[in-house]
């Protein structure tokens, strides 16, 4: 992980507290009929597709996409 090399790493009882924290509070606000995976999966289609629609990988692409 990069920050290991550059800042100190959390202890593991406090990545453990923090994990349970975490979780204690989203569990309840997810939806049944659509796991997490799914919406995530579902999110990224449309980030992408946008990304697509608006040039946004041209753009960043740049020449090297053109050549």
């Amino acid at each position: 992980m990069w920050l290991r090399g550059r800042h100190p790493a959390l202890g593991p009882q406090l990545t453990l507290v923090l994990k349970s924290l975490t979780q204690a509070f989203f569990t309840p606000l997810a939806d049944p009929e659509h796991p997490f995976t799914t919406e995530a999966l579902e999110a990224s289609i449309e980030l992408g597709q946008r990304a697509i629609a608006d040039g946004v990988i041209e753009d960043a692409a740049g020449p090297a996409l053109m050549a």
